[in-house]
């Protein structure tokens, strides 16, 4: 989100996940969180063999590829990927996963088809399709978008000055305050029970 007005509240899109975990062909759990088996996702594929080229962007100078700028518009790589998710980046789990497929879909599209980068990009983003379609995304991405909107709608400024003390006294690692005049809720850092109560209370 772009900087407020003066006094704005403005929801800022986080999503939270730092631990780093073993990852495996596990199934899903029910009650497990979306954004730890994002995690996995990550570690998972960083695991595998052939990976070590999609860890950092690439640095098509070095690599004297002055056409790749130009042909790529939303580089990203899974070390970017992976500090966006530890960072409180994604507001929900397509924010993500559209991120992930940006990494395999890139190379696809800058590298002939058959060729090893190419083969490599496809195998891991058929992996992730494949993990990512087993995650639980019913909560989390949801109620975090809902709220999220919910937000943005609110024109009346005593509701909004209600809401942000209930989130002050419900959650206030998710409040930040910048240059004294703006307020930024931090929407990763709310879990779901938090978000249930704040879009009850907004309803």
């Amino acid at each position: 989100q772009k900087p407020g007005k003066e006094g704005k509240v403005v929801a800022k899109s986080e999503k939270k996940a730092d631990k780093s975990s073993k990852s495996g062909d596990k199934k899903h759990k029910a009650g497990s969180d979306p954004w730890k088996e994002c995690e996995d996702i990550i570690t998972y594929l960083k695991g595998k063999e052939g990976v070590d080229i999609f860890l950092d962007p690439v640095d098509w100078k070095a690599l004297d590829l002055p056409d790749y700028p130009t042909i790529i518009k939303h580089p990203m790589d899974l070390g970017t990927l992976s500090r966006n998710l530890s960072n409180n980046y994604y507001v929900t789990l397509d924010d993500f996963a559209e991120d992930m497929r940006a990494i395999w879909n890139n190379a696809m599209e800058y590298n002939q088809p058959g060729s090893d980068v190419y083969l490599a990009a496809k195998k891991f983003l058929d992996s992730f399709e494949k993990k990512f379609k087993k995650i639980n995304k019913g909560g989390s991405n949801t109620e975090r978008q809902k709220f999220c909107d919910a937000l943005r709608t609110i024109d009346d400024n005593q509701k909004l000055a209600e809401l942000v003390t209930r989130v002050q006294k419900l959650c206030p690692a998710a409040m930040e305050l910048k240059n004294g005049k703006e307020i930024t809720i931090q929407i990763g850092k709310l879990d779901s029970s938090t978000i249930k109560k704040l879009l009850n209370h907004l309803d």
